[in-house]
């Protein structure tokens, strides 16, 4: 990670030490760039993340971030919501298939909430990076639940959805993330069969953007998830023509 500016190899660090109570101690800067590096983490809405950051660096000396920045963090995460996730797909095939797949799961005899919560997380990621971009937020919620709960969770039964919703492509690229931008190893994402090399890459220019750059994703993932992207593109076409109608 040492070939990436210093803003974003804190943001990691600071990431693994908020999220996975990692141990990284974080990098001296400027005023003017811990200020940009807190911008990135509310257009990533990862604030609360970032507070228990601060907690867990305070006490070392290389921890220069300025006071009133930390006090300033602290507010807006004890102002945050808390972290939820809301499936639907945009394609209606794909809909059923996501229904049929929670309604047989919680009735199987061998049910297991930490599989079918597991599988949700990864949805939700596939979700975001296809509609919007990659969420950091949803990204560390996965590492998070992976490194909590990992051990329980069925990993056959992951891969079996993940192929039913036609998401394994997509999802070894969310897993990918998790390793080449979060130091997981490769083991501890079972459901990753190849790191996808465009991993780093796509997490270093998410961080980058502004939410309001973040747009027509479902073009440039087409080939990771073509029909739930060709739902999302058709959708956008029709929105475009009933606004053009108006």
């Amino acid at each position: 990670m040492a070939n990436i500016d210093i803003i974003t190899r804190n943001f990691f660090k600071m990431m693994r030490s908020g999220a996975l109570n990692e141990y990284v101690e974080l990098e001296p800067m400027s005023a003017f760039k811990w200020n940009r590096l807190i911008e990135i983490v509310e257009t990533q809405d990862v604030i609360s993340v970032a507070s228990r950051a601060i907690k867990n660096q305070q006490y070392e000396n290389t921890f220069n971030m300025p006071q009133a920045l930390r006090e300033k963090v602290h507010k807006l995460a004890s102002e945050a919501s808390g972290e939820s996730i809301h499936l639907e797909m945009t394609s209606s095939i794909l809909n059923k298939k996501l229904t049929k797949i929670h309604t047989l799961e919680r009735k199987a005899e061998d049910y297991s909430k930490e599989s079918l919560d597991l599988f949700n997380i990864i949805i939700a990621n596939c979700q975001a990076m296809l509609n919007n971009g990659t969420s950091t937020r949803l990204i560390i919620q996965l590492g998070n639940y992976i490194r909590i709960k990992g051990e329980k969770v069925d990993y056959a039964k992951v891969d079996k959805w993940l192929k039913e919703m036609q998401m394994l492509k997509v999802a070894q690229l969310v897993g990918s993330i998790l390793i080449t931008n979060f130091a997981f190893k490769a083991e501890e994402v079972p459901f990753v069969k190849k790191v996808d090399q465009k991993a780093a890459l796509v997490m270093r220019q998410c961080i980058m953007e502004r939410k309001a750059e973040k747009h027509n994703r479902g073009i440039t993932y087409f080939e990771y998830a073509p029909l739930e992207n060709a739902s999302i593109l058709i959708g956008r076409l029709k929105t475009r023509l009933d606004t053009i109608e108006e």
